[in-house]
Parts: structure tokens; C-alpha cells; sequence
């Protein structure tokens, strides 16, 4: 997540600069749009932080989800 308020702070810097240059309506029209991207590219993040956290607390515990490829290779060795 903080890899997206990063980003987000430098696209703050550059409207900045273009509002600056070329004045508030040069960003009116993407701005919304630009923050509307960020909400949900940090949203996106933060869930898979958690999902993170949770299968290396599962994994801790030796309860980790199996994944398609450990799935796959479990149904190889059965055969």
C-alpha cells in the first residue's frame, strides 16, 4: 500500500506542476478519473496485504491453502 500513496503523492506533484503551467483546467477532466484509479489500485493493495498476511500466518501454523501448483502436483505423485 504504501507503494500507491507513494505514487500517488509524485501524480499529486505532477498536476501540480501542470496546474502551475497551464492552469486548472488542463487536469479538470482527468483528475477525478486519476483519484478514482488510486482508490482502487489502493484497495486492491491493502486486500492483498491481508491475503498476504494470511497465508504466512497459515503458513506459520501448517495450515497454508494449497495452490493450483501444489494441488497438481499432489494429483501427480497419487497417480
Amino acid at each position: 500500500v504504501v507503494d500507491v500513496y507513494d505514487l500517488a503523492a509524485s501524480i499529486g506533484n505532477d498536476f501540480e506542476k501542470l496546474i502551475d503551467n497551464y492552469g486548472n483546467e488542463c487536469v479538470r477532466g482527468i483528475m477525478p478519473k486519476v483519484i478514482s484509479a488510486l482508490e482502487t489500485l489502493e484497495a486492491l493493495a491493502a486486500g492483498n496485504d491481508r491475503e498476504n498476511e494470511e497465508i504466512l500466518r497459515l503458513s506459520k501454523s501448517g495450515r497454508a491453502p494449497r495452490t493450483r501448483k501444489t494441488q497438481a502436483q499432489s494429483a501427480t505423485l497419487e497417480v
